[in-house]
């Protein structure tokens, strides 16, 4: 099996792509309005066998530089400098690579004059760069390797506005979820000036942990308190996992749903003064969550308030009928 990462510089032209290349031509040839959506474009990593590439990330950096992101999975025994950051200067058609790091789940962003490859590697880590990527710092923890443990994201947003960096890292609050503990991750909200050293805890405010099992406590005992739209889809059995097909070994792979919950946060602030969760104080930004329910039709929703003195508390958001609002029709 052979996996690549590609960053696709696009045009609006087409908006449904055909699945592969000889597929496409009979589409085009047939005169079919499906058309391919982007066959040009660079390859920036391929992998064999079990090793994965996954977790793009890009940006432009200061001027007209292009700067990449992305990292292996499945290494061999004794490696583990997984994170690999390139960079161009002709508009993406070729790539240098510029620094190697033990890094998961990052992501690239600029703050001020520098720019920054925010990840884990069960802590949290940054690299931050002076040079427009150039060069790069050694990696800084901004949590403790011994006692900081259990981070976790993907290379969700980074909202920059007013000179603050915002952005949403997930920790697991408890450990009782035999399996995927999405229901025990809580979406930490992090904010910072823009201008400070972003590789230093100090500089950084992180949010109150709670996570879908502290919102929704009847998640342990399975009975939700929500009724007629379907969530969760499957039976769930809290902390274990709900087996739908138990494969036998060497033939199909056992099936399971994980216990519900929110993970691979977003972080964004409604600007629209019309909306009816507009902030006029700009205290307030909203949480958008993969929402983990057995289906896809939801995302999760909270919201983030920052108090006069400057502490940041998760709560939810309400409707005008004074109910919580923790699901947003999201399909897909």
């Amino acid at each position: 099996m052979k996996l690549k990462i590609i960053f696709l510089f696009l045009s609006m032209a087409s908006l449904v792509s055909c699945a592969t290349e000889d597929a496409a031509q009979k589409c085009s040839q047939a005169g079919s309005p499906i058309r391919p959506l982007a066959q040009d474009h660079v390859e920036l990593a391929r992998t064999e066998g079990r090793v994965t590439c996954y977790t793009p990330s890009i940006i432009r950096g200061f001027g007209k530089r292009l700067i990449a992101a992305y990292e292996f999975g499945h290494l061999p025994k004794g490696q583990s400098l997984n994170a690999h950051i390139v960079t161009s200067d002709d508009g993406g058609k070729t790539w240098t690579e510029r620094f190697v790091c033990a890094m998961t789940h990052g992501r690239l962003f600029k703050a001020g004059k520098s720019i920054y490859y925010l990840g884990h590697k069960g802590n949290l880590r940054v690299a931050r760069s002076d040079d427009n990527g150039q060069t790069w710092s050694e990696v800084s923890n901004l949590t403790d390797p011994k006692t900081g443990k259990g981070w976790h994201q993907s290379a969700c947003n980074v909202w920059v506005e007013k000179g603050k960096v915002w952005l949403v890292m997930e920790h697991r609050k408890y450990n009782e979820v035999k399996g995927w503990h999405v229901a025990e991750l809580a979406p930490v909200v992090m904010c910072a000036d823009e201008n400070a050293d972003l590789t230093k805890t100090e500089n950084w405010k992180f949010s109150d942990e709670q996570c879908f099992v502290d919102w929704v406590p009847s998640t342990k005992e399975n009975k939700f308190p929500w009724d007629y739209f379907g969530v969760p889809f499957f039976e769930q059995t809290y902390p274990k996992n709900h087996i739908l097909i138990r494969g036998k070994k060497g033939k199909t792979a056992t099936r399971a749903f994980n216990c519900m919950g929110f993970l691979e946060t977003n972080i964004v602030r409604i600007t629209d003064p019309d909306h009816y969760w507009y902030d006029p104080d700009g205290k307030t930004m909203h949480l958008l969550m993969r929402a983990h329910t057995g289906g896809t039709g939801y995302a999760g929703l909270m919201k983030c308030v920052e108090g006069e003195d400057g502490s940041l508390k998760l709560d939810f958001e309400k409707v005008p009928s004074g109910k919580k609002c923790m699901f947003l029709p999201f399909p897909g």
